[in-house]
């Protein structure tokens, strides 16, 4: 699974290693200005989009709230780690 992070990529192998159902999206699937990190298949009525932020320079932070604004506009189910700040990511959605 190609990852862009050291923080991606052990959220990569805890999802693996879960069994959970997810996909990776490539740079080509991006959607109005979308790469999530992953999107998580298996969690009922809609996919659940994980986002992996793992800076806080002035411009990262404000992609961030872009991205965080465009995932509400659309109505997007989000899951997010502040990696730069949370040594352990919040729980995952359960499957379904």
């Amino acid at each position: 699974i190609p990852v862009d992070s050291s923080h991606e990529a052990l959220l990569a192998c805890h999802l693996v290693a879960g069994d959970r159902c997810f996909i990776k999206p490539l740079h080509y699937d991006a959607e109005d200005h979308l790469l999530p990190d992953f999107v998580l298949t298996d969690t009922g009525v809609s996919d659940t989009y994980l986002e992996v932020f793992g800076m806080n320079t002035p411009e990262y932070v404000q992609r961030k709230r872009e991205k965080l604004r465009l995932y509400a506009d659309q109505g997007k189910r989000l899951w997010s780690w502040e990696a730069h700040a949370e040594a352990v990511w919040p729980a995952l959605p359960i499957p379904s």
